[in-house]
């Protein structure tokens, strides 16, 4: 109950996220610049508070976070829709980046202390796919009440997140103690040894059944592929940065490109997420390379078709963000599991830090692509980065 009570959670704070920066292009008309710059202050607040939340939650559990959180958003509530004053939009994209670091580190420091690590793949696959799908559904509701009638009904917004936030305080296991973890690194550290003595064997003496040069090359060749951190992480960063490249501008692309207005922009994002969320219960829980890479590749090609202004009816936007979405949540499920395996799952903020360290670079360049190069310059720096993700993908062993 309360993954699923985190999950709706985490889905507000999704909702404001986009809310953010609608109002941004069309309250304050922002231009791409800008609109990066916003970006990059959310992300560069949320590298230095994901550091010391992730130290909180280690020490003092994931409950102060959650209060802070709540604090921090009902804040954000009140300087976002104050309107008016640019000022205000720039301590709402602090506040919102504290919020959302502190609740995404307490949680995933509960999950990893609080279940098995053969359960810790399909919890965390049902926190992303439970919190797009309701993300997805506040979307396209504020679509339906618009969102001017949001922004005027920030009272009953703050009841309702607060209540949630509550509720999920009351719920929420202890998350001191890393029995879990701890296990297995001891695990892991097990495996690794039986698998370099059982490469030393083969080497080093006869048994009764000797096996082949061929085959002792083979089983050497086969530890290479053994996962790093480092190789985790260049992947991420690739992941991480074709991403910054595609949604920074994408509201400034849909609101001042392509001329939809901001509810209809709200209900493009919200059907593409419930789509993709359900579509999602249809992929499998764990991914061969070759899956992976053609569903890499693909997200590339739905990405130039929506950046090049080249889909412009409201089903083919739906489409390419639905696609995007439902890769993208596979795709950093898949490099976020790989993660935990190459660090014995040690301090998993790291993760979180290289992804925005990742998106602050792109968020602050991304503006510029578009104002100085053009989309082809950004086409040509998602396809780049896309093929700097492929690294860890091709180098595990299935």
């Amino acid at each position: 109950m309360w993954l699923l009570l985190s999950a709706i959670y985490v889905a507000f704070l999704g909702l404001s996220d986009v809310v953010i920066d609608l109002i941004a292009v069309n309250y304050y008309r922002v231009d791409v610049i800008i609109l990066g710059l916003l970006n990059s202050l959310w992300i560069l607040t949320y590298i230095i508070s994901s550091r010391i939340a992730s130290r909180i939650a280690e020490n003092k559990g994931s409950r102060p976070l959650i209060v802070i959180s709540i604090l921090a958003m009902l804040s954000f509530f009140v300087f976002l829709f104050s309107l008016g004053n640019f000022y205000y939009l720039i301590i709402s994209e602090i506040l919102h980046s504290l919020s959302v670091a502190l609740v995404r580190n307490g949680i995933s420091i509960t999950i990893l202390n609080n279940l098995e690590s053969e359960k810790w793949d399909n919890a965390n696959r049902a926190f992303f796919q439970s919190s797009m799908f309701f993300e997805g559904v506040f979307l396209y509701g504020t679509s339906v009440i618009t969102l001017k009638s949001l922004i005027n009904s920030v009272t009953a917004l703050s009841a309702a997140l607060l209540a949630v936030g509550v509720f999920l305080l009351l719920l929420m296991p202890s998350s001191n103690l890393s029995i879990s973890r701890d296990l297995f690194r001891v695990e892991k550290s097990v495996n690794s040894s039986l698998s370099t003595i059982s490469i030393l064997s083969s080497i080093g003496y006869e048994p009764l059944y000797a096996p082949s040069k061929a085959r002792v090359v083979s089983r050497i060749l086969e530890s290479r592929y053994t996962l790093t951190v480092g190789d985790v992480l260049v992947s991420v960063v690739g992941f991480r940065l074709s991403n910054s490249f595609f949604f920074t501008p994408l509201a400034f692309i849909l609101l001042r490109i392509l001329g939809l207005s901001s509810d209809s922009a709200l209900a493009i994002y919200g059907v593409a997420k419930i789509v993709a969320s359900i579509s999602l219960s249809f992929f499998p829980n764990y991914l061969s390379r070759k899956l992976a890479v053609t569903i890499l590749m693909v997200r590339f090609l739905v990405m130039a078709l929506l950046v090049s202004s080249f889909l412009t009816r409201s089903y083919e936007l739906i489409a390419a963000l639905t696609l995007t979405y439902l890769f993208n949540i596979v795709l950093d499920a898949k490099l976020y599991s790989l993660y935990i395996e190459a660090s014995l799952a040690s301090n998993p903020s790291t993760y979180s830090v290289v992804s925005e360290f990742s998106n602050i670079v792109g968020a602050l360049t991304s503006g510029y692509l578009i104002a100085l190069g053009g989309l082809p310059t950004t086409l040509a720096s998602i396809l780049a980065t896309t093929l700097v993700s492929l690294r860890v993908i091709i180098k595990t062993s299935s």
